[in-house]
Parts: C-alpha cells; structure tokens; sequence
C-alpha cells in the first residue's frame, strides 16, 4: 500500500480540505484511495505524532489529548486500524492528513514513523505541502496562536530547513511534494480543488462545494486583540492552552464582527518586508528541494543576524482601528456572552466576582480602547 500524506501547512485551507476528504471517504475509497475518516478510525492522525520526539515539543493538540499512556494507547490502535486497513488494500492509497506534522521533527523521529508505517504495511510514501507567502503565513500564525495565548510568535518566516531537511534524510527529495497555496493563484482556486485536480487528479470529486460553510474563519485585528486582552486578564495561568471560555468568546466575536467595521489581519508593512525578505527560508527550498516562488526577486533577499524582536503590543506588528475595536466591545457587552456572565451573577446573588471582573473589563475596552498586555490588567 502506498502512502500519500498531507502535512499541511497551518492556515492553508487545511480544515476545508479535510472536512471534504471526510465527507467523501466512501466516494474516494472506490477509486482506491482510503482515508480513514477521524471520528471513526484514527481520533484524529496527527496522533501518530505521539511517541516521534519529547513531549515538551509535540503540539498542543497531541500534548493535550490524554497522558502519555492514553496517547501511546491510542497510537497503537491507529497503527493497527492502519495494518487492518493495508492488509484488505494492498495496492490502494492510504491518504492522511494532519498539519500538525509541520514542524521540527526529529530525523530519529521521522526514521521511528518510517517503520511504524512500514510495519503496518505501508511500501512507499509521499508527502504533500502547501506553502504561502511567509508574511501572509505569519498573520494567519498570529492570530491562529492569540486564540490560546496572549503572547504574539515571533518575528519569523517558517523555519522550511528544519522542518524539510529531517524529511529529505529519512525519506528522500522525491517523496517531497511541495505547493503554492491558493492565495497567487486565479480567483476561484482554492487549497481543495488544487489537491483533487493535481494531486489526486479527481477534479470531479472536487465539485458541487459552494453550499459548505467557511470553516476556522480568520477573525479580524480588532477582535483578536481583544482576545489578546482578555486571555491575558483572565486566563494567564492557561497560557498556550485553548478553553471553552475563549471558544465562546472567539464565536461572540465572529458573529458580531460582521456587523462591525472592522480592519482584516494586515502587517504593518516593514514587519511584513523583514519576513518576507529573510532569505532563510525560501534560499533553503530553491537550493535543496528546487522550489521557486514565481515573481520573487530573491536577488532581494538576505540573511539576518539578528532576531527581530517581538512585541506584545499588537499596534507595533498589525493595524489596529481604534473605534472599531471599541465598538466591537461595546456590542460585545451588550451580547448573549457578556450577559450569560451576569446571569451567572444573578444566580450567585451577586458574590461571582469573576462574572463582574469580565463585565468590568469590557466596560474598560468600550471606553478606553486596546492596551497590550503589560498595561491590560490594570483596566480590569
């Protein structure tokens, strides 16, 4: 059975892709391509992260999955869901899929997967990537990783080489198969018609799409410092951790940021010049893996010296619209959110102050606008 594996990046329609891959399992598996859908099979593949390097590295969504023995428990069932499936489809594809395994994997790592999937019956593999544009990788990075931190990532374009060079060693250049996202292509392109038509080369199964709601939505810049804000006054000890409070705050926000004039996720531009001229990343794929961003001058590009230093004041990285952000408190005060707090209140006579502190601390965003984290808590 050959392996075909897609590994993302993050923010590159990657939910999208695997919500239709789903959807399509039966339709696919007739072609001869398996996806083993995660609700019913592998809960989800990026657990066969678990194990391949120390568990202080491995994402959030493995390290927060269980303990380490329920982990290992679960990848152990995922391997023989993988075998069961290679022995009844010896000459199919198995299709996975998880972003997770963008990352820094260890060679030793890689090599450890390479014969866990060769035990299961895996004979040959290939990977496929998505790559965008490194400053519009990192806005989407922001504002994917403020939704479970108050700490912005830093300054940096995605580290390609270490992410890459494990995959050449253990696997080889040809398994590689690298890709432009969607963002520089023609409109009406997107990550899942490309991955039907030139990876799977089943445009057809790509089709009839238009009706599926957007899913992972990006949310603007004023909503995602007040997210920002208020993971920082309430929630600091559950840095690097989603939680079902700033879920529903980052659906409240969703909801109410489309009647709301609020300014899209853009970097100041000589942030974004830094990023995506910090020849680090792109040099490494055009000279080890032949990889070109077409119209790039790469005569531009150069390598840094020195770590751009990152701020926690989000005006500093992004455009931040003042009045749009206090409006946006102020219609998120007078929101289901805000007052199922004070309901909570009513129903402890009062005495939560938790509920009152998250009312305060909107009364303050309302009047007196967006204050990075160092200075926040003071408005609580």
């Amino acid at each position: 059975m050959k392996l075909l594996f897609h590994i993302g990046s993050h923010k590159t329609g990657t939910t999208s892709l695997q919500n239709h891959l789903a959807d399509i399992a039966p339709e696919l598996s007739k072609s001869g391509i398996i996806y083993p859908r995660p609700k019913t099979h592998i809960p989800p593949h990026s657990i066969l992260l678990s194990g391949l390097m120390p568990e202080q590295d491995l994402p959030r969504i493995v390290r927060f999955a269980g303990t380490a023995d329920q982990r290992k428990a679960r990848k152990r069932q995922a391997l023989e869901t993988l075998r069961a499936i290679a022995s009844k489809s010896s000459g199919d594809t198995l299709l996975l899929s998880s972003e997770e395994f963008f990352m820094p994997i260890p060679e030793h790592g890689l090599s450890k997967l390479k014969h866990e999937l060769t035990d299961a019956g895996i004979r040959s593999f290939s990977f496929v990537a998505y790559l965008r544009q490194p400053s519009a990788f990192y806005a989407s990075w922001l504002q994917q990783t403020l939704k479970a931190s108050f700490t912005p990532p830093k300054i940096l374009p995605p580290p390609c080489e270490q992410i890459f060079s494990p995959y050449l060693k253990v696997f080889g250049k040809s398994s590689l198969n690298l890709r432009l996202y969607p963002e520089v292509w023609p409109q009406g392109d997107d990550t899942v018609q490309d991955f039907f038509r030139d990876v799977l080369f089943r445009e057809d199964l790509a089709q009839d799409r238009a009706d599926k709601p957007q899913v992972n939505r990006s949310l603007s810049a004023e909503a995602i410092a007040l997210m920002q804000s208020y993971r920082f006054a309430f929630l600091r000890e559950r840095e690097d951790r989603f939680t079902s409070d700033s879920r529903r705050l980052g659906a409240a926000l969703t909801r109410l940021e489309a009647e709301t004039n609020t300014t899209k996720i853009r970097l100041h531009d000589e942030i974004a010049q830094k990023i995506d001229y910090d020849g680090a990343a792109l040099t490494w794929l055009r000279d080890h893996l032949s990889f070109e961003v077409p119209g790039l001058d790469y005569s531009r590009l150069e390598k840094r010296s020195e770590e751009i230093q990152t701020p926690f004041d989000l005006r500093q990285l992004i455009h931040i619209d003042p009045a749009a952000y206090r409006t946006l408190a102020r219609k998120l005060l007078n929101s289901g959110w805000a007052n199922s707090a004070r309901l909570e209140s009513r129903l402890s006579f009062g005495l939560d102050p938790m509920s009152r502190r998250r009312r305060h601390w909107l009364e303050a965003q309302s009047q007196h606008g967006y204050a990075p984290p160092t200075l926040s808590a003071k408005t609580v």
